[in-house]
């Protein structure tokens, strides 16, 4: 492999970031998170069951945790509509005392297909330059090649992505019982 098509592959291979970042077409994604407390968690499990089902919430995670004083806490992760997940986040707060909430719906660079369908395309025209030149380098050649399947791989995947969750959000969730998190009294 010669050190001049060596170097070029791999100025080549380092646009991606660039390229992600400085493009039109951005998909946004949004999230939030809702701290509650709450006297007792008894009761809370059910009252969150009832929600999820009457808001079409998709339960991501959920896990349980009681501290060394005999507190509870609960956190959990939910896939709701952009639409719906101020309201949500509304009803998980009448639950109890909110601590802290917030929400955002941001552009994520990283999913920016227009860029890497640009890149692939570039490759695709590089691979063919290669295939038609005299002694072209193997190693190259299937470097190049397997780039290139990469790129469709990680393009078809982004487009079921922004297909599934273009108008969702991800919503976490953290009940608590009064004085989970405060620490434990020194003997």
């Amino acid at each position: 492999m010669s050190l001049i098509m060596t170097a070029a592959l791999l100025a080549l291979l380092g646009q991606t970031a660039e390229m992600a970042l400085y493009h039109d077409g951005f998909p946004t994604v949004a999230t939030g998170s809702i701290n509650v407390e709450v006297r007792s968690l008894d009761g809370i499990r059910k009252q969150m069951q009832e929600l999820v089902r009457s808001d079409s919430a998709v339960s991501k995670s959920y896990s349980e945790y009681t501290n060394n004083r005999g507190k509870r806490s609960l956190n959990a992760s939910y896939e709701v509509t952009k639409s719906s997940a101020i309201p949500f986040m509304d009803e998980i707060g009448r639950m109890g005392r909110v601590q802290n909430r917030n929400y955002s719906d941001t552009y994520n660079p990283g999913q920016n297909i227009a860029a890497y369908q640009r890149k692939l395309g570039a490759y695709r025209q590089h691979l063919k330059r290669l295939l038609a030149a005299p002694g072209a380098d193997p190693d190259i050649v299937s470097l190049l090649d397997q780039q290139i399947q990469s790129l469709e791989s990680q393009i078809e995947s982004m487009k079921r992505s922004l297909a599934s969750a273009g108008d969702r959000a991800t919503i976490s969730v953290q009940v608590s019982e009064s004085g989970y998190n405060q620490p434990s009294s020194l003997p």
